[in-house]
């Protein structure tokens, strides 16, 4: 019998030899914590190809947040997130920063509220107050559909503001109202659901207390992002149904949000779930989540997936995507979320 244990045991993904969620002290997470840190510039903030950005900082905070780490206690010679934040702080509240305002105005709020700073009273200026006064007046919307939505409304938990307020109960009604016939959500209207949209939504909707019956069609959606074979989700079939480790850590993080588990038999496949698919994507020497798009920002995401953590999440379009969507589309994969 101890044989046949054996051999069996061979067999397993290599993710089921780790139970979920992982412990603090975990050496997978400490060589993931190992590489974000190693990706901190010079003005406290973090960058995939060297230079400081709002969305990858706020990401990577959030990360750190979410592992029981202090974030403000990373330092590059004295310089640390604090730092940062504020020499951005009035870029972001003019609307200055990037080209995509809204993004920058919750990220920057994730950010401030992942390292515990005041956002009502950071650089002289009232960030909540701010984001607030982007909301659309008519149908409590956000930007251009339910994903922005969706992270304004999480973002603006997270600063303090209670599930309960007016503002937030008009943001829960219009995911509501744009949840489609099949449970899902896309990004925007006419980009078709997604897996990272109804991911970032269910953990909305939960936050806010919507109806028990939206959140439960939207969790029904999710399984047709999932790969048959090895657990992980990806994006959208239409650029291929290879999974991917931010799609996963999404995903992970809204099964938790809805008070499930993803090792649970419901999200196992023939060769594993999404929890053993995230396991399997990480480079045992560097720490690294492996995305071919970039592992800096995937493994920030990955930190709290595996810790069992739902974060609020971090609103990107990254800058390929707010530089140019057909671009992106001619090159073959459109991601939110990235």
């Amino acid at each position: 019998m101890l044989t046949l244990a054996t051999a069996l045991g061979l067999l397993l993904p290599a993710g089921y030899a780790q139970r979920f969620p992982l412990a603090g002290d975990d050496p997978i997470l400490s060589k993931a914590l190992e590489y974000v840190a190693a990706h901190q510039n010079s003005d406290g903030g973090f960058g995939q190809f060297g230079e400081s950005d709002l969305s990858t900082t706020s990401r990577v905070l959030e990360a750190l947040a979410a592992a029981a780490k202090d974030p403000l206690s990373y330092r590059v010679n004295g310089i640390g997130p604090r730092e940062y934040l504020a020499s951005v702080s009035e870029a972001v509240y003019s609307g200055q920063l990037g080209t995509n305002p809204l993004s920058e105005k919750i990220n920057f709020l994730l950010a401030l509220s992942a390292c515990g700073l005041n956002p009502r009273e950071f650089g002289g200026r009232d960030h909540v107050v701010s984001l607030l006064a982007d909301q659309n007046s008519s149908n409590g919307a956000y930007g251009t559909g339910p994903s922005d939505t969706a992270y304004a409304a999480l973002a603006l938990m997270a600063a303090g503001i209670p599930a309960d307020d007016a503002k937030l109960r008009a943001a829960g009604r219009s995911l509501e109202a744009s949840q489609l016939p099949s449970g899902g959500y896309e990004y925007m209207p006419g980009f078709g659901e997604d897996s990272n949209t109804i991911s970032v939504v269910v953990m909305a909707l939960e936050r806010i207390g919507s109806s028990g019956v939206v959140l439960s069609k939207a969790m029904q959606a999710l399984p047709a992002f999932q790969n048959k074979t090895n657990g992980g989700f990806f994006y959208q079939s239409v650029w291929g149904t290879a999974p991917d480790v931010s799609s996963t850590a999404q995903a992970v993080q809204a099964i938790i949000a809805a008070g499930g588990d993803p090792t649970a038999s419901t999200w196992t496949m023939p060769k594993g779930n999404p929890f053993s698919y995230l396991l399997q994507t990480q480079n045992a020497t560097t720490g690294e989540f492996y995305d071919k798009w970039g592992s800096l920002r995937p493994t920030a995401l990955a930190i709290p997936a595996v810790a069992g953590v739902a974060t609020p999440g971090v609103h990107i379009p990254e800058p390929a995507i707010i530089i140019s969507i057909p671009i992106m589309l001619v090159c073959g994969r459109l991601r939110n979320g990235r």
